[in-house]
């Protein structure tokens, strides 16, 4: 149940906008979120399909109460996971760029100057 809390507390309020590390964890979760979500509506049953399994008599009415509440809990996880994704990558700090006519590849020590003295040549 304590995992069930944490992966939902990072779907909502998991940002990180200054931490790239900590944003693919939680685009993963929240990814997760939606296939979850899918996964749940994929293999849950519809009220429609309680209605066709009717019997002799009334329809059962735990089969709608229980398929509509796991709809509901499948497609909560897939708008949670759609708004914490979108939140976590708009909230993303923009990397600076860099100005005009400046290379971003600089050398870790400068270059050696060239040498001035003549060369020796080998006879």
């Amino acid at each position: 149940m304590r995992v069930i809390a944490m992966l939902t507390c990072l779907a909502l309020c998991a940002c990180f906008p200054n931490n790239p590390k900590h944003r693919t964890y939680a685009k993963l979760v929240e990814g997760g979120f939606v296939a979850g979500g899918i996964g749940l509506l994929a293999f849950s049953s519809t009220q429609a399909d309680c209605d066709m399994d009717i019997g002799l008599g009334m329809p059962r009415m735990d089969c709608k109460s229980r398929a509509g509440l796991i709809s509901g809990i499948g497609l909560t996880m897939i708008l949670l996971g759609m708004v914490g994704f979108a939140a976590t990558v708009t909230t993303a700090v923009d990397d600076p760029t860099p100005a005009p006519g400046t290379t971003t590849n600089t050398p870790a020590t400068p270059p050696a100057p060239p040498s001035t003295s003549p060369t020796p040549i080998a006879e």
